[in-house]
């Protein structure tokens, strides 16, 4: 078994300070530093992650990839239940090219809009040919954000979600170290004059 964090109270602390940057800057890249060593299938940003995001009460769901090695290491060290995507509060996607339904996914209620799932997308770079456009709180005009590995649903659900606001999902984008936020107020366009 990987050991997780060196010392877990204030790598969590430090981990989610980092998310929390993400977050209120959408589209922006942010490193993760240090990180342990991650199990096969998740990239090191992930499972840093996952440490600081998940605990006995986080249910989570996986794609099948990564329900054997990276799962034993994720329930070892968190306790999160794995649970069907329709009651996920994470969702962890090995693969961005191989997308589950994301029509599917948990996007809170009108009483409760904190319960939409927030999505872990492990993709292949954010060096990408077509870039995106974003907008909305915690961007000082238009981001930009082109992504390496990732199925053009992905897309398609964002223009989706951004109408749904409060209600949706949130998106953490990953490569190596490296996470990107998208969360469900960022309006996305594919030219800078729509966003």
């Amino acid at each position: 078994m990987l050991e997780g964090f060196t010392d877990p109270v204030h790598d969590s602390q430090r981990i989610f300070r980092q998310i929390l940057e993400a977050m209120s800057r959408p589209g922006s890249v942010v490193t993760l530093d240090p990180l342990p060593a991650a199990p096969a299938g998740l990239h090191r940003a992930s499972f840093a992650l996952c440490l600081a995001l998940l605990d006995h009460d986080s249910t989570v769901w996986l794609d099948a990839a990564l329900q054997n090695d990276a799962w034993q290491h994720l329930s070892f060290h968190t306790g999160a239940p794995l649970v069907a995507m329709a009651e996920a509060a994470f969702a962890l996607i090995a693969d961005g090219h191989d997308l589950p339904d994301l029509a599917r996914v948990p996007l809170g209620q009108a009483e409760y809009p904190e319960r939409g799932v927030t999505l872990i997308i492990q993709v292949d770079g954010f060096d990408g040919p077509q870039p995106r456009f974003l907008k909305g709180p915690g961007i000082d005009g238009t981001a930009s954000l082109a992504v390496r590995g990732l199925d053009d649903a992905f897309w398609t659900a964002i223009a989706a979600n951004q109408h749904r606001f409060p209600l949706g999902f949130d998106a953490v984008l990953v490569h190596d170290t490296n996470i990107v936020a998208v969360p469900r107020s960022t309006i996305v366009s594919t030219h800078p004059a729509e966003a």
